[in-house]
């Protein structure tokens, strides 16, 4: 018989199958914003955008950039590929600031797409090879604690309400909001808004543990759609944002009103640097 704890378990080494995947936060190799006009690309430190050393050759190719457009032009015998078709020009489209899905271009071990973040035009890049995810020890865990699983009651915005949420460098984009939670924890009352995660609820929060024993920016927790408003809120399932495996991620910064001035010691440590 399959118990709470077998659940929990299972789903913690899921998560650790996901970071470790391909295409995870632990790949990431660079972010580079791209200037107006050419940006060379390869591993010579003569050009725009220098990859890790040894990943590619000195001169891959270049991205042309005018405004939010991107055009990709490969380099004289340099294979590369824009999802899975070989390519010698192609233009990019953009991850539109996550709302989008973008042009994957592939060289060897190494791949990267366009994102745009505020005023700002990049790519982010991914190396499967890449030491980071090599070198991984591992996520790590507080122990299970049936005592921070509550359940919240649910009180809706009205249409059309958004919450300003800044990342870490240092855009505020104004989030839509369905409404916020209200718990009760060690016998302290906390509230936290909430933005909209498919037919759920996403919370961006920081509690008294961050920057001690969990990551210092704060936590990630996911939880289903009210129900009669109501709403379950596990924090076992808390994880840390991508920031806490990656230099290369733009995280949210969790909002003023969702700091807890309390401790719940449950979900994901963080064995890292903190900063």
């Amino acid at each position: 018989m399959t118990t709470v704890v077998d659940q929990i378990q299972a789903w913690r080494d899921e998560q650790e199958r996901n970071l470790r995947a391909d295409d995870s936060w632990l790949t990431l190799a660079g972010l580079f914003w791209l200037n107006e006009g050419d940006n060379t690309f390869g591993s010579g430190d003569n050009q725009h955008l220098v990859f890790p050393f040894g990943s590619c050759g000195a001169h891959v190719g270049t991205l042309i950039r005018h405004g939010e457009k991107v055009i990709l032009k490969v380099a004289t015998g340099a294979e590369v590929s824009v999802n899975g078709q070989t390519v010698t020009e192609a233009p990019l489209t953009a991850d539109g600031d996550g709302k989008n899905q973008p042009d994957v271009v592939r060289h060897g071990s190494l791949s990267f797409f366009v994102i745009t973040r505020g005023h700002r035009v990049g790519i982010r890049l991914r190396d499967t090879n890449s030491p980071v995810r090599r070198d991984f020890a591992g996520r790590v865990w507080f122990d299970y604690n049936p005592a921070y699983i509550v359940e919240a009651a649910f009180t809706p915005y009205e249409a059309g309400k958004t919450i300003p949420i800044l990342n870490i460098l240092g855009d505020v984009t104004d989030t839509p909001s369905p409404g916020f939670v209200t718990f009760s924890i060690n016998g302290q009352t906390c509230t936290l808004d909430a933005t909209a995660a498919g037919s759920g609820l996403f919370f961006n929060f920081r509690d008294k543990t961050c920057g001690k024993e969990s990551y210092g920016a704060g936590r990630f927790l996911m939880a289903g759609a009210p129900v009669d408003g109501k709403v379950t809120i596990d924090f076992n399932r808390a994880v840390n944002p991508p920031c806490a495996f990656t230099i290369y991620a733009t995280c949210p910064v969790a909002p003023l009103q969702n700091h807890l001035q309390i401790a719940i010691p449950a979900g994901e440590k963080y064995a890292g640097e903190q900063h």
